[in-house]
């Protein structure tokens, strides 16, 4: 498991991440990779299973979701990173959580329907590989 885009964590999950030494990038430290999603990819096998919690986003892009919290990544850049993993690995599935239509505008259930039909079309694409 690797996690991408943490702006927060309790202190439970802190432990957790150390307890299991699970690689993961705060949103300011995966912005400054000089390898960018490259570096991420590496650190994947073969087969990945996908998770977007679309609290991943700054809440300008998406309001729609129960923990809104500034500084979050862009559109561009999640779709880059999924780009990225799909190039490299194979997508064996995903999911996208946390939408919550009734606390944001339309426009949030719209970008993630274009993030699900994205996802579809980045998990039936056949890696390159190394």
């Amino acid at each position: 498991m690797v996690q991408v885009g943490l702006r927060s964590a309790t202190r439970e999950e802190h432990e957790l991440i150390r307890q299991r030494k699970l690689p993961f990038f705060w949103v300011s430290a995966y912005r400054a990779l000089a390898g960018g999603a490259g570096e991420v990819v590496s650190r994947l096998s073969e087969d990945v299973y996908v998770t977007i919690d679309l609290d991943v986003f700054d809440p300008s892009q998406m309001a729609a979701v129960g923990t809104p919290e500034p500084g979050g990544l862009l559109w561009d850049e999640v779709v880059d990173l999924v780009a990225a993993v799909a190039r490299e690995r194979r997508i064996v599935g995903f999911d996208v959580t946390e939408l919550a239509p009734r606390l944001g505008p339309f426009a949030n259930a719209q970008l993630a329907a274009r993030l699900v039909y994205r996802l579809i079309g980045l998990a039936v694409t056949v890696p390159e590989g190394p």
